[in-house]
């Protein structure tokens, strides 16, 4: 079975309820609303991203200035976490862009490590909804008196020059997997409208659903299948170690990684180690990479 096809642009700002070109109804209505353009543009970007995406650092930093530019954010921060109970997130990749210098950058950084982010009220207000798919405005969490009126938005966001946010997560198939997504406005901007979130939410709900296939189709990868030490060793057999520099980093002998090889070749069904890489490098576990597959 091949990619998954996406219908056709039109057929998808249809069922959106995009803009008819001879509709005359209410022009404000339609500030809300997703035009051909739009869509256009943010399957554009689903292209580019999956290009880049054997390199973690470049497609999610694309992805950052692309998305910045198509919803007119200044910041844009790109987030993968496992969220597991009672424990804090963590974070295996980050990527934030367009601070308009490393002062505003080391004030957020701050921000998200200290304690005072804990009781961020758009944080707070996000929290029932972790473990499901969401992307929202920063007034659809929290209405603007109870904003502004929050000691952690302006001793952190105003000092970091972030104000209006949407916020958009999606459930990973990696174990309490999550991929993030925030824009930010500067304070006191211009705060983002509804067809700005449906952009977001759009281009989310893709890319999430080309991990998803994904992980079908990795269900029966090797490295999924194989016991944790062949599989293990599987992973080093795929790089460019030798079976020697594959022991040590095991804390193996030679010999048990050349048996562990051996029973892996007969299990694949392959003769050698070339034999092997050319049928499974270049067949990542999924792509965008995720990092937390890997770990």
């Amino acid at each position: 079975m091949g990619a998954p096809v996406y219908g056709a642009v039109a057929d998808v700002v249809e069922l959106l309820g995009g803009i008819d070109p001879h509709d005359t109804g209410d022009p404000m209505g339609h500030a809300q609303r997703l035009t051909n353009q739009h869509v256009r543009g943010v399957f554009r970007l689903l292209g580019e991203v999956r290009e880049l995406g054997g390199d973690c650092g470049a497609w999610r930093s694309h992805l950052v200035t692309s998305m910045c530019g198509l919803v007119g954010a200044t910041v844009g921060i790109s987030v993968e976490a496992g969220w597991h109970p009672g424990q804090p997130p963590k974070v295996f990749v980050m990527v934030d862009l367009g601070w308009s210098g490393a002062a505003e950058r080391a004030d957020f950084q701050n921000f998200l490590r200290g304690d005072r982010f804990a009781s961020d009220p758009a944080f707070r207000a996000v929290l029932p909804f972790v473990g499901r798919d969401y992307s929202f405005r920063r007034e659809q969490l929290v209405d603007g008196r109870t904003w502004y009126a929050a000691p952690t938005v302006n001793d952190g966001r105003r000092i970091a020059n972030i104000d209006d946010t949407i916020h958009s997560s999606r459930v990973l198939p990696t174990p309490g997997g999550a991929d993030d997504l925030a824009l930010h406005r500067p304070w006191k901007g211009r705060r983002f409208n509804e067809r700005e979130r449906l952009i977001v939410e759009l281009f989310h709900d893709e890319l999430a659903h080309v991990w998803r296939y994904q992980a079908g189709r990795n269900a029966t990868h090797p490295l999924r299948t194989l016991p944790p030490q062949l599989g293990l060793t599987l992973r080093h057999l795929l790089g460019e170690l030798s079976e020697k520099e594959i022991a040590a980093r095991m804390r193996l002998s030679p010999h048990s990684v050349h048996a562990y090889a051996k029973v892996i070749y007969q299990r694949l069904s392959v003769t050698s180690r070339p034999e092997l890489m050319a049928r499974y490098v270049g067949r990542p576990l999924f792509n965008p990479e995720l990092l937390q597959a890997g770990s």
